[in-house]
């Protein structure tokens, strides 16, 4: 089975646990799951170059960064 380039990308694969871990409906064990696999995701450095990894630590700040300014503002 083959993804869509849409389906295969970067954010489209991190979005559902990006919301889970942003949702107020979510219980601790699930958003403590979606942050783990997020790590595990993130961690993968599979042939990765350090700029790549830059790249991916940025983007790992900026999305907790607006989980932490969406909690703010609840």
């Amino acid at each position: 089975m083959r993804l869509s380039p849409a389906a295969s990308s970067p954010p489209a694969v991190l979005r559902p646990f990006l919301d889970v871990v942003r949702s107020e409906d979510a219980s601790a064990t699930v958003t403590s799951a979606s942050l783990a696999a997020l790590h595990e995701v993130m961690s993968l450095k599979a042939g990765a170059k350090p700029a790549a990894e830059e790249a991916v630590l940025m983007r790992m700040l900026q999305a907790l960064l607006a989980c932490i300014m969406h909690i703010n503002r609840a």
